[in-house]
């Protein structure tokens, strides 16, 4: 049996094929390889538009970090760690 990297099994890094249509339209839309295309089909990217945007990210497509649960106390005691110029502070 193929152990793979220090006796991590081979197959755990092995992901099925994207969809084949998908893989077929992102080669011709972007005139990548089939294999880079198909990475990006197991990813679900699965347009022009999806590889755009996920090779040329956008700030604009960041989430608003204050829907994280308690953002707010972490803010708080960041600025107050600021303001009190604390140099070992951590958060988690």
């Amino acid at each position: 049996m193929d152990k793979g990297v220090k006796g991590w099994k081979r197959d755990g890094f092995v992901k099925e094929k994207g969809d084949t249509a998908v893989v077929k339209q992102l080669t011709g839309a972007l005139g990548v390889s089939e294999s880079l295309a198909n990475l990006m089909a197991q990813r679900n990217i699965s347009s022009a538009q999806d590889a755009t945007a996920f090779f040329n990210p956008s700030l604009d497509y960041l989430h608003d970090p204050f829907l994280n649960e308690d953002m707010n106390i972490a803010v708080d005691r960041i600025s107050t760690a600021i303001k009190k110029n604390e140099r070992n502070s951590c958060l988690w």
